[in-house]
């Protein structure tokens, strides 16, 4: 029954990145602000721990607590090489239930604006469910300000869609298990074609091409509700 929970968690997909480097931080001047998108390389790796609240129909809840890892791994695909962002997700309820899965999500990242794009999605036959828009839709900005935004709606070959967009509000430091990061906050949502919809608040750090902090609720068309927390633990990437 939890299975039918954890496609909501980081249902952003990309957007919601994470990951870890030795050493979280623990001075007390922030990271700085960074304006630009870094530029993802294999083995980047980031560490997210993951906790929240699920209600189902009838109003019943239970806890849900976890770890969401990631990292930028190369797939060759009919003689094309990719990067892609592997992602493991691990969650238990406090009703005892347990649940572990995982993605493949093919991306490209424009060498001049930094934008990362979303091109395909690795099902677990080996087949991919390619996105069919012409250019492919960004879903990361390379860019931040203030007056960064994005919306996007990325059509699938299955005939399905999503929309997405971000939009900054301010910039904030922030506090992680990770370390104290200066970051961009921006208001989030994703609408799936299912009428699945997620809300929620991400603080990002470009230099690390990932959310440091993300609070999400996803509501579906049952009744159902799952709200969660994600919160970087640590990632591999230089800091400083």
């Amino acid at each position: 029954m939890v299975a039918r929970w954890m496609a909501a968690v980081g249902v952003v997909g990309l957007c919601a990145a994470l990951w870890g480097c030795g050493g979280g931080g623990g001075g007390a001047a922030p990271y700085p602000l960074s304006a630009t998108t870094r530029f993802f390389a294999v083995g980047d790796r980031w560490e997210y721990r993951v906790s929240g609240t699920a209600t189902a129909a009838d109003g019943t809840q239970v806890a849900v607590t976890g770890t969401k890892v990631a990292s930028i791994v190369p797939i060759t695909i009919s003689s094309v090489a990719w990067m892609a962002i592997s992602e493991s997700l691990n969650l238990r309820t406090s009703s005892g239930e347990d649940d572990v899965t995982s993605s493949v999500t093919l991306f490209r990242q424009d060498p001049g604006s930094r934008a990362i794009e979303l091109w395909g999605q690795l099902q677990k036959d080996g087949s991919v469910l390619w996105v069919t828009n012409t250019p492919p839709p960004p879903i990361i900005p390379g860019t931040w300000n203030l007056a960064t935004a994005l919306a996007s709606s990325v059509y699938f070959s299955d005939g399905n869609h999503n929309t997405v967009t971000l939009s900054v509000a301010a910039t904030e430091v922030i506090g992680v298990p990770g370390g104290l990061f200066t970051t961009w906050r921006a208001t989030t949502t994703a609408l799936h074609a299912t009428g699945r919809a997620t809300n929620g608040t991400a603080w990002y750090a470009p230099q690390l091409g990932a959310v440091v902090r993300e609070a999400a609720t996803t509501s579906f068309t049952d009744g159902r509700r799952l709200s969660v927390t994600m919160e970087l633990i640590s990632t591999n990437i230089p800091l400083g």
